[in-house]
């Protein structure tokens, strides 16, 4: 989920308050364990952001920190599922909602 830390990147405009909205939105949607990889400083740029992200999920691997189940947002339940399933309509409310963190 490289493009959840560039999301954050880009995010970095924000007033407080939108930006901890679309945190929590992006917690949601990637699930607690990549969003915590995806969580990047103020000054990282893109490839530090992939490093990181890599670094992190690499040391994840050796602790085991997180459950299978943290590793499963919104996107991955969404994804594994017919287009007509409940799942894909609450990822579609989802990713809408994202966009409109502006």
């Amino acid at each position: 989920m490289l493009w959840a830390g560039r999301v954050l990147v880009a995010a970095r405009g924000l007033p407080g308050w939108r930006l901890r909205l679309l945190r929590r939105r992006l917690r949601r949607l990637v699930g607690p364990a990549l969003f915590e990889f995806a969580d990047v400083r103020p000054e990282m740029t893109g490839s530090q952001v992939t490093s990181v992200f890599i670094t992190r999920q690499y040391q994840d691997r050796k602790t085991q920190r997180f459950k299978p189940s943290d590793y499963q947002g919104q996107l991955t339940r969404g994804l594994t599922h017919e287009p007509s399933h409940r799942e894909v309509r609450k990822l579609i409310k989802s990713l809408r909602q994202l966009s409109q963190a502006r």
